[in-house]
């Protein structure tokens, strides 16, 4: 999963961290882990934060869309999933967040 964004607080606020760095974890309890996975800048684009996502079902996949919603639904960002963006909704997350998608 991608969180394209100008906002510098938008990837703290899905770790829900200060601080992060590459290979942080996040434990939501009851809906999986996300793993900050580093940040690739364009000229002219704004900058990509990369996340692994694991869920090991699909009930995992919609707690932890509600908390990537919840976190991001106040910041201006767009969320990529598979090479597509993926609207910041709790159903479409989960969607795109199915484990074998």
């Amino acid at each position: 999963m991608e969180v394209r964004t100008l906002d510098p607080h938008a990837p703290r606020h899905l770790m829900r961290r200060e601080e992060i760095r590459v290979s942080q974890v996040r434990r939501v309890p009851g809906g999986g882990t996300l793993v900050y996975d580093g940040v690739e800048a364009q000229d002219g684009e704004p900058p990509l934060h990369r996340f692994q996502v694991h869920c090991d079902s699909d009930d995992e996949a919609a707690v932890l869309a509600n908390h990537i919603r919840t976190q991001l639904r106040e910041d201006r960002v767009s969320v990529v999933s598979g090479g597509r963006e993926v609207p910041l909704t709790n159903h479409d997350l989960a969607e795109a967040l199915r484990p074998g998608r």
